[in-house]
């Protein structure tokens, strides 16, 4: 959890240095147009700056998340070793498991041989076995109850420490969004600011078009004139 938390929080330190270009290019920008443009590129950058003052702030406060995650790190690391104690109780029994089945298996031998000495040492390892499988299976089972016993109220710490730390999470983002909801209305209006250019734009790119083709006009009369003077 904690390794996915600060893979996000260097993503978004690479896009904090990214938008962080974008005001300073686009008054650079801006301070080689004409007319009416600078002034939509200056308002544009003002909201891009803000942009950037949000994004820098919620990322200032993930800056202790990680911290507060770490409770969760402990909790678990406790459990895990309580964890690992259980396989190793498990391990005794399946050993032990092993041991009466090898001991079986010798006894099968010792009185296929019909030597009492072997049959009487056979049946006494495998009385041993079977005791100490039957101790190690105890001992599992008390160890295993136990750790059953002590996971509830692990369990219960561990989603509350979680539940806690992704609600303040959450607050932040919520908080972070509300920001830049206060902000559309202020993208909208500079928006409008580029579609009347754009507008003004058409319309004297349409002026400058019917000027060409007056003048064009204009220039065929002229000639045709001349051409009836030289007649």
């Amino acid at each position: 959890m904690i390794a996915a938390y600060n893979l996000m929080y260097q993503s978004e330190q690479q896009y904090l240095d990214n938008i962080a270009k974008v005001p300073p290019n686009l008054r650079e920008y801006a301070s080689r147009q004409h007319e009416s443009i600078p002034e939509a590129l200056n308002k544009l950058s003002y909201l891009e700056g803000k942009h950037y003052q949000i994004a820098d702030s919620t990322h200032s406060n993930l800056r202790n998340f990680p911290n507060d995650f770490q409770i969760l790190l402990t909790l678990e690391a406790d459990f895990s070793k309580k964890r690992d104690v259980l396989k190793t109780y498990e391990d005794s029994v399946r050993k032990s498991n092993n041991a009466v089945e090898s001991a079986k298996v010798a006894l099968i031998k010792a009185q296929s041989s019909g030597k009492q000495t072997n049959i009487n040492q056979a049946k006494q390892n495998l009385s041993a076995a079977e005791r100490k499988l039957e101790d190690d299976t105890k001992s599992k089972e008390k160890f295993e109850q136990q750790l059953k016993e002590d996971e509830i109220p692990y369990k219960s710490r561990f989603l509350d420490s979680y539940v806690t730390q992704v609600s303040a999470l959450l607050d932040l983002r919520s908080k972070e969004a509300d920001e830049y909801a206060n902000l559309v209305d202020d993208y909208l209006s500079a928006i409008e600011k580029f579609t009347d250019l754009q507008e003004n734009s058409s319309t004297q790119e349409k002026w400058n078009k019917e000027k060409d083709e007056y003048d064009q006009l204009w220039e065929e009369l002229n000639e045709k004139s001349a051409g009836k003077d030289n007649e």
